[in-house]
């Protein structure tokens, strides 16, 4: 939806302007502030928990289909690879193999957080 795509651009504005150097220092401590930080954990945990329910109700829906279960193929035998925090802060012409946003909400204001918790 749109709503879950403005936020994860959002939170990689956030992420950029806490970076810089230059102009930064009031966004990185506004951003620092033990409340914003609340919050954002806060909304973190709402986000995840929101997107486990979805994915349990998926599964339960799977369970009562009653086609065969897919026979597990060799891509999907290892573990899944955890992707990287960053996003991309250079000219989009630019090649720049980070994302410019991170699509999921939980995967974007983690990477908020985490970025904030290393500047920390």
């Amino acid at each position: 939806s749109a709503g879950t795509d403005i936020f994860s651009k959002i939170c990689a504005l956030l992420q950029i302007l806490s970076m810089n150097v230059d102009d930064s220092d009031k966004v990185k401590s506004e951003l620092l502030t033990v409340t914003t930080m609340r919050k954002l954990q806060d909304h973190k945990t709402l986000l995840s928990t929101k997107a486990k329910m979805k994915e349990q109700g998926r599964q339960r829906a799977k369970s009562f289909s009653v086609a065969p279960p897919p026979l597990p193929s060799a891509t999907n035998q290892g573990k899944k690879r955890k992707g990287s925090s960053s996003v991309a802060s250079s000219q989009p012409w630019s090649l720049d193999p980070h994302p410019r946003y991170h699509e999921d909400p939980v995967t974007a204001i983690s990477a908020l957080l985490h970025e904030l918790q290393r500047a920390n």
